[in-house]
């Protein structure tokens, strides 16, 4: 998939993460919502960034993210096994950081 070949090459620059923003809301047929943006630097602290949305996360593991380590994100497309709401597994696997499920990714 293009996007996440994308993601790939993106994150190979930019490999620390700079900010993780979860929100949440209120859908009147869906329920609750949670969505996360990733915010991704150069180099800890810096300002030049880039960004991915996570829509519809789910099942969300955070570990210790105290931490200044680059980050090694993997991205799967699961679309074809017909979860509801689910289309992507994202995994932190350098330091198994966090891991989630996601209904739709942006690069913002």
């Amino acid at each position: 998939m293009e996007l996440i070949s994308e993601i790939y090459e993106k994150t190979k620059e930019y490999k620390y993460i700079k900010e993780i923003n979860l929100s949440r809301s209120l859908d009147s047929e869906e329920g609750l919502l949670y969505d996360m943006k990733l915010v991704f630097s150069k180099f800890p602290y810096e300002y030049d960034s880039f960004s991915i949305l996570f829509e519809g996360v789910q099942d969300i593991h955070l570990s210790d993210l105290n931490n200044c380590l680059a980050v090694a994100i993997k991205i799967e497309d699961i679309s074809s096994y017909q979860l509801e709401g689910v289309h992507f597994k994202v995994d932190e696997v350098g330091e198994e950081l966090f891991s989630f499920y996601c209904k739709n990714i942006t690069i913002v």
